[in-house]
């Protein structure tokens, strides 16, 4: 950790609040809890600080360029097995203040009421849409929309971008979609059936607004009983049975110290909130014990239950006329939700996001790219632990596809896509190719100068290639896979399915909250551990299944309601 400490923090200071992770859900917290001047908070996140003024130029960008500047960011080496029989790979998720919202993609989708009413019919009371859409309209000021499903006040600006700022690409989709029938949507956060439309997002003045930005700006800061401790990593939680005392703090090489409190709340994500309790002694012993951990509570659920949308790529060479300029400019401008028809009654149980530009450089203007996820995915995977090092990154299997249902509704979804691709007016370039995620494709998004020339020579090789430009293509971008061969062959379909699919980012599920007596609960419906006295969880690892929408805006709205209830029950 090389980050420097926004304040400094004397070994047993106590607070009456002890926030762990600075992420979007943290950030939330951190104001709400301290607009209470008689409580004393504080918040502590192991990445670093960008306070108000002082925003680095490519986390304000709107192309979602941050992750390609290098590991600064992102969590060191913290990786994923994506699916069964698959090595793991990097995992890219946000170390800084304001986590996961300054280096996604910006979408500010809230999903559909029917996720939440499915959580409310589950068990969790106090969940259904009628309950959490008050705390998306808190939590956001939406530039495009009024009315009773929106906000207008609230910290985090949402637009959409409209069609006439739309690039050549997107335009041609539109009339593409439209020939196959799907409806276009104006409003994807209040109009609710199948439909493609332009995606919301939290961004204004063509900026990227982060969790940080939002929640954390000068008048926040200046609170006299907010404190803001960044750069350090809380390695475990200490107990008096199962009342939580403090937390062990390290910070480069400063000796371990201990942080008190009487309220603790954890916001470390859906990986590493759940690792903190099971070296803190909280979670499956039989998992535990082997590690030499010192039990405080055998809650065999913390780390199950992991979900994730699970995600393919396909790509499309561009003619000229349709390449979106250069970054900073946004390409991501088309979305759409549809029904596979594979589930009764699991409508809207699919997602494509397509973008008019692949990447920052030159080769990545020539192709077009349509991310294609399952919404509604059956399959659990898991977070445990190697050791109770805590240099020793969890064990994280995400086990993609590892219910069949999945796997049948994205091969369903590559046979849709390729179609659509195919009827575009420049599809006798090339049609839909598969895009391999490929450690090489990794390696060239990073952003310097060796790589930009390289990908204009590619690009320039290309685009004079004639009839060699599908072998090249086919090369250079999908590690070999052909799609006329995944569209004819059902086993060479599934082989490229467990092959390439890839985690879209949304790990959720592995603190679920429910019903107290339900053996796969971890926190009740006001995110409170049940088996502990004085932790609660307010993340993405409370969600007890997956929302259909990117999680930000989701795990934005769980850190509200959470905050407020936490806030009544300190002042009742």
């Amino acid at each position: 950790m090389n980050a420097a400490p926004s304040v400094g923090i004397a070994d047993g200071a106590t607070f009456d609040v002890v926030i762990v992770g600075g992420g979007s859900a943290g950030c939330v917290l951190a104001s709400r809890l301290s607009e209470d001047p008689s409580t004393s908070v504080l918040l502590i996140e192991a990445g670093e600080d960008m306070p108000p003024g002082q925003v680095d130029p490519d986390i304000l960008s709107s192309f979602p360029l941050a992750t390609f500047r290098g590991d600064r960011w992102l969590w060191p080496g913290l990786r994923v097995r994506p699916a069964a029989g698959r090595a793991s790979v990097p995992y890219e998720q946000g170390r800084v203040l304001g986590g996961g919202s300054t280096v996604n993609a910006q979408a500010a989708n809230r999903g559909l009421p029917r996720d939440y009413d499915d959580w409310c019919a589950s068990g969790l009371v106090g969940w259904g849409w009628d309950d959490v859409l008050p705390y998306f309209r808190k939590l956001e000021r939406d530039l495009d929309f009024g009315g009773p499903l929106h906000g207008d006040a609230g910290p985090v600006p949402v637009r959409r971008i409209p069609p006439a700022q739309w690039n050549g690409f997107s335009l041609a989709l539109r009339k593409a979609y439209l020939n196959a029938g799907f409806e276009e949507l104006h409003d994807q956060n209040g109009e609710f059936g199948d439909g493609f439309f332009s995606p919301a997002i939290s961004n204004e003045d063509d900026h990227r607004v982060t969790a940080a930005m939002a929640y954390l700006d000068a008048n926040v800061r200046r609170r006299k009983n907010l404190q803001i401790l960044t750069g350090h990593r809380v390695d475990r939680i200490a107990f008096d049975d199962r009342v939580a005392t403090s937390v062990q703090v390290s910070f480069e090489a400063r000796p371990v110290f201990s942080v008190r409190g009487r309220r603790f709340v954890l916001t470390a994500g859906a990986l590493h909130t759940p690792a903190l309790l099971l070296r803190s002694g909280v979670g499956p012993a039989e998992e535990l014990l082997p590690l030499g951990a010192q039990m405080v509570a055998n809650v065999p659920a913390i780390g199950r239950r992991l979900q994730d949308h699970p995600g393919i790529a396909l790509c499309q060479y561009l003619p000229r006329g349709l390449r979106a300029p250069a970054p900073p400019v946004r390409a991501s401008l088309l979305g759409l939700r549809y029904s596979s028809g594979f589930d009764a009654g699991e409508d809207s149980d699919m997602y494509v996001a397509s973008s008019g530009r692949a990447a920052w450089h030159a080769m990545g203007a020539r192709l077009a790219t349509y991310f294609l996820w399952c919404n509604r995915p059956y399959a659990r995977g898991q977070v445990r632990l190697a050791s109770m090092d805590p240099n020793v990154a969890p064990e994280v299997d995400l086990n993609l596809l590892g219910d069949e249902r999945d796997a049948m509704r994205m091969a369903d979804g590559v046979h849709r896509l390729a179609g659509i691709a195919q009827s575009m007016p420049f599809a006798h370039l090339e049609g839909a190719m598969p895009l391999a995620l490929s450690p090489r494709a990794k390696a060239l998004s990073r952003i310097t100068p060796s790589n930009a020339a390289l990908a204009r020579v590619a690009a320039t090789v290309v685009d004079a290639a004639g009839r060699l430009r599908p072998l090249l293509l086919r090369h250079a971008v999908n590690g070999g896979w052909s799609i006329r061969e995944l569209l004819t062959c059902s086993e060479t379909m599934q082989k490229f399915l467990r092959a390439q699919t890839f985690s879209m980012w949304h790990v959720s599920g592995t603190c679920k909250m429910g019903h107290p007596d339900s053996p796969d609960t971890v926190a009740d419906a006001h995110g409170k551990v049940v088996a502990l006295a004085n932790v609660w969880v307010a993340d993405a690892s409370v969600i007890p299944t997956l929302p259909s929408a990117n999680t930000n805006l989701p795990v934005l709205m769980v850190a509200e309601k959470i905050s407020d209830g936490l806030r009544k029950m300190a002042t009742s």
